[in-house]
């Protein structure tokens, strides 16, 4: 028997489920055939059910759904799936309306483990749980009463309870199999109508999560775990202070990418927008990300791995406007440059350029390309795929002196042309702390869209300097 079956039995003889949990519009985070949809009839004020299982990406962090969405956030038995719970619960939580609950069920590691790690009854399962103690057993055990104290700014406990009905300890094995035991602790979380002053995350999370390697760190980031250069003055920093990089371009990435599509990253870094990209399309899609420096291309590999992100190619090559090879220069090891910079001319050993065209892809939705003024070569060697795919194409347009010539292209895809003006950092980061570090400033991007696509809130581009283009018309 399913265990939302036996929760949904037990829950109806409690008023504060029938009358205030169980109420308006719901996202059940992995459904699985005995979703809390099934059970809409029973709780009177539950509206509606949106599920979310693996079809639909990564439950740890709800690619592509909205801030404050749902009512009701129900989780059964999930949370011990995920790799980080508390990069989880803060997305869980995002999507919470305000006075909305989170009603959140998990294994009990006395009742279920039993002491054994990892867990003979299921093997996916990344951590254990405890309500309450002051020590564990278990290696990979989360204590749920310190995780609701992390998140005291954002969200009221109502319910800590040990779930134990018809759990008999003198009997062996997984008794949630049976028909009626409860092995479970269920918690219960609102999320407060207003913040109020308290961390968003333990500061533990906010530190690197290895002892430090020379210059690389290893933070719990919004869009997942990323490995870093702490010298790398701009995204490496971004990450290292605010846990966050240019999510204003992940929210307009979330509006046009589905599950399934397909997407090219050209010059893609350490994959702090890759990672992002991948999540969108999921598993059943692909990201082919292009970074040509090959220390670079190394840690976007490397969080391509710690994010489980096996659909994110990640190419030691440049995009171009033809196949060929360059000696790109090497980046210093004692700077302190942006990685989209170099910080001397030593050349590096000859790097493949390729062309998007050469992928031959079956489908393409977005082509993304941030490669210091030569996104117009990145266009002219992906001729053929954007006239079969039609994609939209997210082109940085800082560099000065290139802008003119990359919507030379532009026209003569005969593609519209829109601003996106991004923030590095915003004042809601992940990190919760206020933003000093690049106060202020932002990455001037073109969306370019095709024929028949409706782009609504974006400035058009009528010059190559976006500052002109935006500046209130004089009255």
């Amino acid at each position: 028997m399913h265990e939302q079956s036996k929760a949904a039995k037990r829950r109806i003889a409690d008023a504060a489920f029938v009358t205030r949990y169980m109420a308006g519009e719901a996202l059940d985070i992995g459904a699985g055939p005995d979703g809390l949809a099934r059970h809409v009839g029973v709780f009177p004020r539950l509206a509606a059910v949106r599920e979310w299982d693996l079809p639909d990406g990564d439950a740890q962090y709800l690619s592509g759904l909205a801030d404050a969405s749902f009512d009701l956030v129900h989780a059964n038995h999930c949370l011990q799936h995920v790799v980080d719970p508390r990069v989880a619960l803060s997305h869980w939580i995002r999507v919470t309306r305000p006075g909305g609950h989170l009603v959140i069920t998990v294994p009990d590691e006395d009742m279920y483990e039993r002491g054994q790690w990892p867990s003979r009854a299921n093997a996916d399962h990344k951590w254990s749980f405890t309500a309450f103690k002051a020590e564990s057993w278990a290696p990979k055990s989360v204590n749920l009463l310190d995780l609701a104290r992390e998140f005291g700014g954002l969200v009221e406990l109502e319910r800590l309870q040990v779930v134990r009905d018809f759990f008999r300890p003198e009997l062996p094995g997984d008794q949630t199999m049976g028909p009626v035991a409860e092995c479970a602790i269920e918690f219960v979380l609102r999320r407060r109508p207003e913040p109020v002053a308290a961390p968003l995350l333990h500061d533990a999370a906010t530190r690197s999560l290895i002892p430090p390697t020379g210059r690389n760190r290893l933070q719990a980031c919004r869009q997942g775990l990323m490995l870093l250069d702490s010298q790398d003055g701009k995204v490496g920093r971004l990450l290292e202070t605010y846990g966050e990089y240019a999510e204003a371009a992940v929210a307009l990435f979330a509006q046009v990418l589905q599950p399934g599509d397909i997407a090219v990253d050209a010059g893609a870094g350490i994959g702090s927008l890759a990672v992002a990209l991948a999540r969108l399309v999921g598993p059943q899609g692909a990201v082919h990300a292009f970074e040509p420096q090959p220390q670079v291309h190394r840690t976007l590999v490397a969080n391509a791995a710690l994010n489980a992100l096996d659909h994110l190619t990640c190419w030691n090559a440049a995009l171009g406007e033809a196949p060929g090879t360059i000696a790109p220069p090497r980046m210093s090891p004692d700077a302190r440059p942006g990685h989209g910079g170099v910080a001397d001319a030593a050349r590096v050993a000859h790097i493949p350029v390729m062309t998007i065209d050469g992928l031959e892809l079956p489908r393409c939705r977005l082509i993304k390309a941030d490669v210091a003024g030569m996104e117009a070569f990145v266009l002219r060697g992906a001729a053929a795929t954007i006239a079969r795919h039609r994609p939209l194409l997210y082109l940085e347009a800082d560099a000065a002196g290139t802008v003119a010539a990359l919507l030379q292209v532009i026209a003569e895809l005969r593609y519209a042309a829109y601003w996106h003006v991004v923030p590095y950092v915003q004042p809601g980061n992940f990190y919760a702390r206020p933003v000093e570090f690049c106060r202020g400033i932002a990455a001037a991007n073109i969306l370019a869209a095709p024929p028949g696509f409706t782009v609504n809130g974006l400035p058009p581009v009528r010059s190559a300097e976006w500052r002109a283009d935006l500046r209130p018309a004089a009255a």
